[in-house]
Formats: structure tokens, C-alpha cells, sequence
């Protein structure tokens, strides 16, 4: 007899907290995306979420840069929200993981160490009285080493 599978929406149905979150998604999507929607194209990509508290937005962006930015066009913001009930926005920043969008590819790239820096580890993983704490320093100049031979 073959079993019978149900979609993971209809399992997480049963979940209380679950049941919330999957209720709650499109209407935060949508006001994502008409916080997108008012703000300039070059800003579209730096607002990462949008999600509603009441008749509060909250609107996260990658760097206080482009928060700083966002907050000029506040009114723009709010006109397109009232049709939600929102009558006030928040600003956070919440930097993106690294390999969450491509652009941040780069961001994977790990930085080398210099030389200075490799001896300074190698100094300081003699000096140290705790045998791991000696042998992470350790690893981690000779791997940064290693790097700087091959480059």
C-alpha cells in the first residue's frame, strides 16, 4: 500500500504558532512589497523585510545609510501603507547574511591575514597557558600562512 504524503503547509496547519506565521505571511508580503514600491530603485534592493504590529510597520534595511534615507521618504511610505491601517513606520537595520542574495557573494571572499598579523598569532599562540586557545591560534596562522604563500 503507498503511503500518502500531504503538503508541509497542510502538516504545519496543525502547529498553533506555525498555523500563525502561515496566516500572517501574505499580508506581510504585500506590505513589503509596497514599501518597495515607493521607494526609488536605487533603495528597492537595501529593505530587506517589512512586517506590521498593529498599525505599526516596521521596515529593515542592510545599513543606517539607506535608513537614514528611507526615513526622508517616510510620508511616501505611509501613503502607500494606509490602505493597510498603518499609521506609522519604524526603522531597524538588519544586515542580510552573507550568501543570502547575490550580491553579498563577494561578501563569502575570506580576507588574508598579513604577515605581521601571522607572526603576531604565532607570538601570542607561544605565550598562551591554555593548550586550545594556543593550538586555535596556531591553526589559524598557519592557514592564513598558507594563503599568503599561495597568493
Amino acid at each position: 500500500m503507498r503511503a500518502r504524503f500531504s503538503h508541509i503547509r497542510d502538516l504545519l496547519q496543525g502547529h498553533r504558532l506555525a498555523r500563525g506565521l502561515l496566516e500572517q505571511d501574505p499580508t506581510e508580503e504585500d506590505i513589503a512589497g509596497r514599501v518597495r514600491a515607493a521607494l526609488p530603485q536605487t533603495l528597492r534592493p537595501h529593505c530587506l523585510e517589512a512586517t506590521r504590529s498593529g498599525s505599526t510597520a516596521t521596515v529593515f534595511l542592510d545599513s543606517s545609510a539607506w535608513l537614514t534615507r528611507a526615513r526622508f521618504l517616510s510620508d511616501r511610505i505611509l501613503a502607500a501603507l494606509r490602505e493597510h491601517g498603518i499609521d506609522e513606520i519604524r526603522y531597524r537595520i538588519r544586515p542580510p547574511m552573507i550568501g543570502s542574495t547575490p550580491e553579498s557573494a563577494d561578501a563569502r571572499v575570506t580576507r588574508r591575514l598579513s604577515d605581521a598579523v601571522v607572526a603576531h598569532l604565532y607570538e601570542a599562540a607561544g605565550h598562551q597557558t591554555d593548550d586550545g586557545l594556543s593550538e586555535a591560534f596556531r591553526r589559524l596562522a598557519q592557514r592564513h600562512a598558507e594563503r599568503n604563500t599561495q597568493t
